[in-house]
């Protein structure tokens, strides 16, 4: 399954598939995948893909109450014998072990007979429909200091996924591919 380069060297087949509201999970992994070497293919939903054809399967999912999206719950769960990089987005700013506790709630739902090469996550911006009801919700109660940070945060968040998020997921892809294992 793997290819052979020019000068006899093993290379990955890899496929991204990815899941996007809002932008961001596109706008990070798109920038990934333009740093990666080997032959790829970008798509967002399998249709009729095969995983089989690939080595490297890099998922890009938003978070949805604290997991990936259910899409992509499901893609996960049926990947085997894979290489896989998780690459997502959500509008919270990493603080405390947040970020770290999403991840290993996304990793869990990934198969034993994988191989997790890494996991990147990033802010990005909160979605309309949500932020409008964060307002109601303020309207309401105006005492409520959960939702007063809720929409201190997305004022935040909308300016990200920002330049520097991007060179950051850049970068990863770039370090992953450095030291990868054939």
């Amino acid at each position: 399954m793997f290819c052979i380069d020019n000068k006899g060297g093993f290379i990955l087949k890899t496929l991204v598939i990815y899941s996007s509201v809002t932008g961001n999970t596109e706008k990070i992994v798109k920038a990934a995948y333009d740093e990666i070497p080997f032959p790829k293919k970008i798509c967002k939903s399998l249709n009729k893909l095969s995983l089989k054809n690939y080595e490297l399967i890099i998922i890009g999912y938003w978070v949805d109450k604290g997991i990936c999206d259910s899409r992509n719950v499901e893609i996960i769960k049926n990947i085997h014998n894979k290489k896989v990089i998780f690459m997502g987005t959500l509008g919270a700013k990493d603080n405390g072990n947040y970020y770290e506790s999403i991840k290993k709630r996304v990793e869990s739902f990934l198969p034993e007979d994988n191989k997790l090469i890494d996991h990147f996550l990033c802010q990005g911006r909160i979605n309309e429909k949500l932020i409008e009801r964060y307002k109601t919700i303020f309207e309401s109660n105006p005492g409520d200091e959960n939702i007063k940070r809720q929409l201190e945060n997305a004022k935040i968040a909308s300016t990200h996924p920002d330049n520097t998020d991007l060179n950051n997921v850049k970068e990863f892809i770039k370090n992953i591919f450095k030291k990868i294992e054939f």
